[in-house]
């Protein structure tokens, strides 16, 4: 399945594309070690460049543990809770989109050993996979919207049941 998408992908690649990763083999108990929670930190620092946007709104569902889920975010955001609370999902819907936008659709299902790997358990009724993501220049500007549904066929693979790229000053929906 060949994905397309107008406008957003060129924001989302800025905006998730990674300039450092941990060390190979963890931080061996080094000096500053700490540096290296995250698999992965976004390139801008505080304030954004000119032009560049963050992601403002996450809305997840059937996403691993989040079975319908919605956080608004700022430009730094701290993710605190106990194990297990989906802490590193949350995290790995990013990563996604930043893998989607690279990689396409499969090699990101792929990655994370397909669908049903990634379907919340608790998903019984309405099976589609979703995120939908805003993305702003300023906390009271957005942007873009992105919205991608998916699910898979009989034959387990991956396929798109809704992609919408809308353009949320003027509320044109560029894909749809």
């Amino acid at each position: 399945v060949a994905l397309t998408m107008v406008g957003v992908p060129l924001a989302l690649r800025m905006l998730l594309r990674t300039d450092a990763r941990p060390p190979r083999g963890g931080c061996r108990g080094e000096r500053g070690c700490h540096a290296h929670v995250t698999e992965s930190k976004t390139v801008f620092s505080h304030p954004l460049p000119r032009g560049a946007m963050f992601i403002s709104r996450i809305e997840l569902q059937n996403w691993k543990n989040f079975k319908d889920t919605a956080a608004e975010l700022s430009q730094r955001t701290f993710l605190i809770g106990p194990n297990a609370s989906g802490k590193s999902n949350l995290l790995d819907a990013f990563r996604f989109l930043r893998d989607l936008s690279e990689n396409g659709l499969n090699q990101a299902i792929d990655d994370r050993g397909g669908v049903s790997k990634i379907r919340c358990l608790a998903a019984r009724k309405s099976p589609n996979i979703a995120i939908d993501v805003v993305l702003s220049r300023t906390k009271n500007d957005p942007r873009w919207r992105y919205r991608l549904a998916f699910n898979q066929d009989k034959q387990r693979v991956p396929k798109v049941k809704e992609e919408i790229v809308q353009d949320l000053h003027s509320g044109e929906k560029i894909v749809n």
